[in-house]
């Protein structure tokens, strides 16, 4: 990876909905909320993804502009609505229906994207994005067109019901860092068909050149393998949880983002276990993340652009 002389470029393609529940809605996506956080830790960050040319579309631009996220590279798409997600909260497990097709799985590869991807230090994506061949196209051309250094980073995040293993397997080859939590591991397992096998991590790592594995575990904290060992990262937290919606968002945000600042894997992680239990004491996928929740960028008299602290 380069030295930076520049603020991080990092990408996140996907999905982009609105959530929308009995008394209120609000944007929903990872690929947003990524973008929101990369920004709050001192990166030039970008969403790309698309809407319909509808009611919907023009008041989620306008929402994505009050939450400081450009809409530069979200695109329109006439031939489908912007996406919208029931939730249904009568029962004790709330169940969200996203309906298909909606705008973003027409997403379609053009000259701006493609040089945007060569400009790249990170692109984020996940499966959800990949659940119509338009899309998942474009999602595996953008991170091919991304030069070699460039971290490609994998968040599994099943909350949703696509489970086809053809798209899984295409996506670990193009990542190189898998993001994912206890259960996304166990189930990825029983995908691969890795059952009764100890040494799942490593399989990954070697398997599909991975250079970092990121698992989390909730309040147990954090894990990070690189392939050759372990660094084990505490919950960090700031009083009771009001809400952990967007909490791992944040945490993959944060990591990345002081990756690129040329920080210490360790301390990244330990970086975004703070953000993340932040994140999590506010409520909401993005709330406003104040300075001492925000890495410390300094200037360095080399023309290196790093994050030397962590913000305590």
């Amino acid at each position: 990876m380069e030295k930076l002389t520049r603020k991080p470029i990092i990408i996140e393609i996907g999905e982009l909905f609105w959530n929308v529940l009995p008394e209120r809605r609000f944007i929903c996506g990872t690929p947003a909320n990524v973008v929101y956080h990369a920004a709050k830790q001192g990166a030039e960050a970008y969403l790309v993804s698309a809407v319909g040319d509808d009611i919907d579309g023009y008041e989620l631009r306008a929402e994505l502009g009050r939450k400081g996220i450009s809409d530069k590279y979200v695109l329109a798409t006439p031939a489908l609505p912007t996406g919208t997600a029931i939730v249904d909260t009568s029962d004790i497990m709330p169940v969200r229906e996203i309906p298909t097709p909606a705008a973003w799985d027409l997403l379609q590869c053009s000259p701006d994207l493609e040089r945007l991807a060569e400009k790249a230090d990170a692109v984020c994506f996940g499966l959800l994005s990949q659940r119509k061949e338009v899309s998942a196209s474009t999602v595996r051309y953008f991170l091919e067109a991304t030069k070699p250094e460039c971290f490609r980073v994998l968040d599994l995040n099943l909350n949703h019901n696509l489970c086809n293993k053809k798209v899984v397997t295409d996506s670990l080859w193009l990542c190189n860092i898998l993001k994912l939590n206890a259960d996304e591991l166990e189930w990825l397992t029983d995908v691969l068909d890795l059952g009764g096998n100890k040494a799942v991590m490593s399989i990954l790592v070697h398997r599909y050149n991975l250079n970092y594995i990121v698992l989390t575990r909730g309040t147990d904290g954090s894990v990070l393998y690189d392939g050759n060992s372990f660094v084990a990262i505490p919950a960090l937290s700031y009083g009771e949880e009001v809400d952990d919606s967007g909490c791992g968002d944040a945490f993959t945000a944060a990591f990345v983002t002081a990756l690129l600042y040329d920080m210490r894997p360790a301390d990244a992680m330990l970086h975004a276990s703070r953000v993340a239990g932040y994140v999590c004491s506010k409520g909401g996928a993005m709330p406003e993340i104040p300075p001492e929740i925000r890495l410390v960028v300094v200037h360095r008299d080399d023309d290196r652009t790093k994050a030397e602290q962590i913000s305590i």
